[in-house]
């Protein structure tokens, strides 16, 4: 109980302090501590898959991807006019404590954490424990629900990430070329300094030896990570969401320590853009096949790979795989396009 209230007191001041700061990457860097803090959260109620998650995305590649985007414009906030207000700051602090006592007395009625007779746990919760391993061959039971008892809903996730992916990728490209930034409040765009190489200049970055070691000795290893979650999801925490976002974060980096141009050179635009839809159409594609077999859409156990069990297991690695392949190649291009300098 102590450690609850420690972490959710921990949780409101971080939250309380990333909205006062003016300096954006100091709030970025308060908010990377808030998604590990719910990340242990999450640890601590038993939820190792969300912790992941969490961890992998919340304080990886969403830190990553805000700094990227603050390389795009200024570091600090700009002084605003005070006696010009389109609103009362009274009146949003009213509205965020209505709207919180809502969300508080909506629930009143709700079990307690953990009540075995609550009606997520007496529907289906007891088929799935039950018969989870011996119908999907997975002892992780977040896996079997999501790849075999919810494929659909699993697919559709898949494809709202590529549509929203693309959405915004789409935006960046059409928007490319912008005007140099005067920084009249003294700061310099934040990453800049990782793409002098594109630039063909003899600029020397400090540092620039140790960052092209480190990234060298990591991104294996990183790489390795993130295929050992992907394909050791069915027995353990993990999955194709949090080793696709593992494996962007290995190429991200070889991209923050080499630079854009050699990025490109090895992971041209054309092939970034083939990765975020393969993974879609392979997972896709594997539920048109179970129908071509006889078979549900995603109904495993009709492909003639062996007995129900070696095929479960088959099918699934290959789903994982497949959301893994669009997970990283969607994170992959947001941060090159978001990162990428337009003053050619």
């Amino acid at each position: 109980m102590i450690m609850d209230i420690a972490l959710l007191l921990l949780v409101v001041i971080c939250a309380i302090v990333a909205i006062q700061m003016k300096d954006l990457l100091s709030a970025v860097i308060v908010l990377t501590v808030y998604s590990l803090l719910m990340a242990v959260i999450w640890f601590v109620m038993d939820a190792p898959d969300v912790a992941l998650t969490e961890a992998a995305i919340g304080a990886g590649i969403t830190t990553i991807l805000f700094i990227a985007v603050l390389s795009r414009t200024r570091r600090g906030e700009t002084e605003h006019n005070t006696k010009v207000r389109r609103f009362s700051p009274r009146a949003g602090l009213l509205i965020v404590v209505a709207f919180g006592a809502m969300l508080a007395v909506g629930t009143v009625d709700m079990p307690d954490f953990g009540d075995p007779h609550a009606p997520a746990h007496t529907h289906l919760a007891e088929r799935f424990v039950e018969m989870g391993y011996q119908e999907t061959a997975s002892p992780n039971l977040v896996t079997a629900i999501l790849i075999c008892y919810r494929g659909v809903d699993t697919l559709g996730e898949v494809i709202v990430v590529l549509t929203a992916g693309m959405g915004v990728i789409l935006l960046l490209r059409t928007t490319s070329r912008r005007k140099q930034l005067t920084n009249n409040d003294g700061y310099k765009p934040i990453m800049c300094s990782y793409y002098d190489r594109a630039d063909k200049t003899t600029k020397v970055v400090k540092g620039e030896i140790i960052r092209k070691v480190v990234a060298r000795l990591s991104i294996p290893f990183i790489q390795i990570f993130g295929l050992f979650v992907i394909a050791h999801g069915k027995v353990s925490p993990g999955g194709g969401f949090q080793g696709g976002v593992i494996l962007a974060t290995s190429i991200i980096l070889f991209t923050m320590a080499f630079g854009m141009e050699a990025s490109r050179k090895r992971l041209a635009q054309w092939k970034t853009d083939v990765l975020n839809v393969t993974g879609a159409l392979v997972f896709l594609a594997l539920g048109l096949v179970c129908i071509l077999f006889g078979g549900k859409f995603l109904e495993y156990t009709v492909l003639p790979l062996g007995c129900d069990m070696w095929t479960n297991k088959i099918a699934i690695t290959v789903a994982e795989f497949a959301i893994g392949i669009t997970v990283a190649g969607i994170m992959i291009t947001l941060f090159i396009e978001t990162a990428k300098r337009d003053d050619k």
